[in-house]
């Protein structure tokens, strides 16, 4: 009885710790279990997104491209970036022997040209973040290298602030 009457605080300190950390649990799961996912073979990646949002696939001279689209926030015009809660460009063979032969080379040319990168780490791959504004709409980009045995292609990951796209970026698994 002595043992209650000194420690009651902490206790209740560790139940309401417990109670926030399996509200959020559940949250987490509830939220993740409710998303599709999009897995595509022929590019080696697979990645989850709300199913209430809608996906895309696009096509640039060469150059896969996908969308992520939030339906109760995102417009979208004739332009590159931004108006999308998530896109990913996959750039086939960006970095070959001749012009620029691995990702940290690249890191460093676009240092020189005055971009500031961070390292993460994502799908156990180091990715190199940077930030900008598009249209007016806080973006952040991962630019992360795959090697393909001749070269590396290059992923663009486009993560419009305040939106599911850091939530979405973070389900993005390699696949081959």
């Amino acid at each position: 009885m002595n043992f209650l009457k000194e420690n009651w605080f902490k206790l209740v300190i560790f139940l309401v710790i417990l109670l926030i950390a399996t509200v959020a649990g559940y949250i987490y799961v509830k939220k993740t279990i409710s998303w599709k996912i999009y897995n595509s073979k022929e590019y080696g990646f697979e990645l989850q997104y709300p199913a209430n949002y809608e996906f895309h696939l696009g096509q640039g001279s060469n150059e896969p491209m996908f969308y992520i689209k939030n339906p109760a926030r995102d417009i979208v015009y004739d332009s590159y970036y931004s108006h999308y809660a998530f896109e990913l460009k996959i750039t086939p063979g960006f970095l070959h022997p001749g012009v620029m032969s691995n990702p940290d080379e690249w890191a460093s040319n676009q240092e020189r040209l005055g971009t500031k990168l961070n390292e993460q780490i994502i799908d156990g791959k180091k990715v190199y973040v940077s930030d900008f504004k598009s249209t007016g709409n806080e973006i952040k980009m991962y630019s992360m290298f795959i090697n393909k045995g001749n070269g590396f292609d290059m992923y663009q990951f486009y993560v419009k602030n305040n939106d599911v796209g850091e939530q979405i970026l973070s389900t993005f698994k390699s696949v081959n």
